[in-house]
């Protein structure tokens, strides 16, 4: 299912360390707010053991109740059914959340060998607030307050991904490329186990640029570098222009001129 995806392959290829030595939960109890989200990924397992592990539920509850985000994706929500926050009521209640849909379970031939079928269960939970579209197509629900996000099935993880983030930071970082060179794209941050070359080949990450094009050959004839999930301010401004859209604009013509930007 996954051979076409490329995130997926390049996950599997180039971060073999993090999958291979996985961390344990319970080693990080202890300091659940430095973290500020938690992402529940599918597989069927979360079905049976994360439904009722302690341990996932209270990050979910630390995580949420700090502000964080709260997030899972196909049958990872199995894991927030019984979530419950520190005044007692559960997680999910009132809140519009997906999961893996009935129709989806019965199509892959497993319906008949589930403790439960995820769908109804959060259909309940959430007191009837689950939503869906067709079988396999991506759908991503966000709470009201925006900081539980969930994902109906495979298809949908890069888009549940593109949603999950971090407060904005009062700060801008600048890299200096000349003096680093290649290591400006290929050291990991500690914090997220990123590299900015990860960051800006992922689909599921949007950035914003003006004028990609020289940046996106220099990116790639320098440092191999294939740029995806880009948003052009130009062509944004030239697109949305109402005439004489026989030239595209410079910056400080487009942010002075197009109140579509400005706004």
């Amino acid at each position: 299912m996954f051979q076409d995806d490329q995130e997926t392959m390049r996950f599997i290829a180039e971060k073999s360390e993090t999958w291979k030595n996985t961390v344990k939960l319970e080693t990080l109890l202890h300091r659940l707010n430095d973290f500020s989200a938690v992402y529940f990924p599918g597989g069927h397992g979360p079905m049976f053991d994360l439904v009722n592990d302690a341990q996932s539920q209270r990050t979910a509850r630390e995580i949420y109740e700090a502000g964080g985000v709260v997030s899972a994706v196909c049958h990872g929500p199995a894991a927030l059914l019984n979530v419950k926050l520190s005044d007692g009521s559960y997680l999910l209640k009132g809140s519009t959340v997906t999961g893996f849909t009935n129709v989806e379970e019965e199509q892959m031939g497993l319906k008949e060998h589930m403790p439960y079928l995820l769908e109804d269960e959060l259909k309940q939970r959430s007191g009837g607030l689950f939503e869906m579209t067709d079988p396999w197509g991506s759908k991503v629900v966000t709470s009201a307050d925006g900081r539980i996000i969930t994902g109906q099935n495979p298809g949908s993880t890069a888009a549940l991904a593109a949603k999950i983030h971090s407060p904005p930071l009062d700060c801008t970082y600048l890299i200096d490329i000349h003096t680093l060179g290649g290591r400006a794209f290929t050291t990991i941050d500690p914090n997220t186990a990123q590299t900015l070359k990860a960051i800006l080949e992922s689909d599921g990450i949007p950035k914003v640029f003006f004028d990609v094009r020289n940046d996106s050959d220099a990116l790639y004839a320098h440092y191999g570098i294939k740029l995806a999930g880009i948003k052009d301010l130009q062509l944004m401004e030239l697109a949305t222009r109402a005439f004489n859209k026989k030239f595209v604009n410079g910056l400080s013509k487009c942010i002075d001129k197009d109140a579509g930007l400005c706004g």
